[in-house]
Parts: structure tokens; sequence; C-alpha cells
């Protein structure tokens, strides 16, 4: 266990060497571009850092995101991510520390973090995706954050200045109808410190699917991060 969390230790100093630059890629279905993402570090309204991106799907050749979702052979899409590293252990809604890796958000939302001032608490449906696909908070919905043509994605991790340091990977998943995973279509690593006004975050790297991941989302009923994550504008 302890050659476990050196390695994820190391992991997370090598990508928060790195820039805090923006990347893309293309997506392909069938050997089809059927568009791009776009990602990279981002700051809010209040000065938060964090990180954002985009999937925009080639317009030349479909209407909406429907269509190409149609072309892939699923319903929709959404996001996935893990966190891969954490310098102080998170809580899950029962309020009892996180083993490494897990989901972000976790299967049913967040508990309370007693290291964190604020109130941590947070609802998540029971699908290992980023945006809630169930009713719930506007916030974190999957449709605020779906237009025709483009799906975004947006994090900005809080903690008290200096207590944290975390490593995210993030994919663009293809979702079944039972909301089921279809495929993987590429995805990026990046970092997030809590050194100074609104934190610091870096680390961009583009990531290969995750094969070593999959079981994570295919069962494991993870309970997740102790982030408290700023309230997103649509």
């Amino acid at each position: 266990m302890r050659s476990k969390q050196m390695m994820l230790a190391l992991m997370a100093l090598a990508f928060a060497g790195r820039a805090a630059a923006d990347g893309q890629y293309d997506v392909q279905c069938q050997g089809q571009a059927v568009g791009t993402v776009f990602y990279g570090p981002a700051t809010d309204k209040s000065g938060a850092k964090g990180a954002e991106a985009s999937f925009t799907i080639d317009q030349e050749k479909f209407g909406d995101l429907s269509e190409a979702a149609k072309f892939c052979g699923e319903d929709h899409f959404n996001w996935q991510q893990f966190v891969i590293f954490a310098k102080h252990r998170p809580v899950d809604p029962a309020g009892n520390p996180l083993p490494l890796p897990f989901l972000d958000p976790p299967l049913g939302g967040y508990g309370d973090n007693p290291e964190t001032p604020a109130d941590d608490t947070l609802w998540a449906d029971q699908y290992p995706w980023y945006w809630n696909e169930s009713p719930g908070p506007a916030d974190f919905d999957l449709a605020t954050y779906t237009s025709d043509t483009t799906l975004t994605f947006k994090d900005f991790p809080r903690w008290p200045d200096g207590t944290q340091t975390l490593l995210f990977v993030t994919y663009l998943v293809s979702v079944n109808f039972d909301h089921s995973l279809h495929d993987y279509h590429g995805g990026w690593a990046w970092t997030w410190d809590s050194t100074g006004s609104g934190g610091t975050v870096g680390g961009f790297q583009a990531v290969p699917e995750p094969a070593s991941w999959a079981l994570l989302s295919c069962g494991f009923a993870l309970a997740g991060l102790g982030l408290r994550r700023r309230k997103l504008a649509a």
C-alpha cells in the first residue's frame, strides 16, 4: 500500500511540473472525425482557478450532438473524472476517508470534510459520470452544459490555502440509453493546488484511454472527493 501511495505522489509531482497550457484532440468514431475536444486552465468569475473543456461536433457532418452520438452508436456524451492523487484524503458521505483513486464526483455525492471550514455536502446521482443524468441541482446537471453542438466541462476545486494538492484525469465518454458506458473518447490529466488566491492549476497533458481504470466505472460503489466545488455559471 505504501508503494502505491508513493507512486501516486510521484505521478502528481511529475504532472505538477508541467505548464498550464491548452490542449486539443480530435474525437473519432468508425474511423471518422466527429468533433474536437479543447481543454485547458480557466478562472471563474470569483477568481477561482480550475479547468474547462468543450467537445464540439463537426457541424459539416452532423446537425447536433444527438446525431453525432447516434453515429457513434450511443445515446449521448458526458465526462468522467478520476482523482488519482490527493495530498489530504477526503471523506465519503458517511465521513469515511477515501482510498485512491476515486471517482469525482462520487456515486451519491460528497460528505462534509472536517478539514475545510465550509459545508462540503453535495448531492450527485448514482451514475459514474461527471454531470448528473438524473434530476438534481442545475449547477451539476448534464442538460445545463449541453447545447445543440457542444458539451462543456468545468471544475473549480476549493480547499483552504496550502492544504491540498490534487491530480485529476478527465475523459470524454459516450453513454448508452441505460446510462452505462459505451466508450471512452480521449482525455487529459491536470493538477490543482490550493496555494495562492484561487489556487494554482497546471500539468495539462493528454492521456491514453483508461484501460487500467475500466473497473472503476463498471461497478465499484466509490464515494468521492471532499472538495467544495464552486457553483458554476451556466
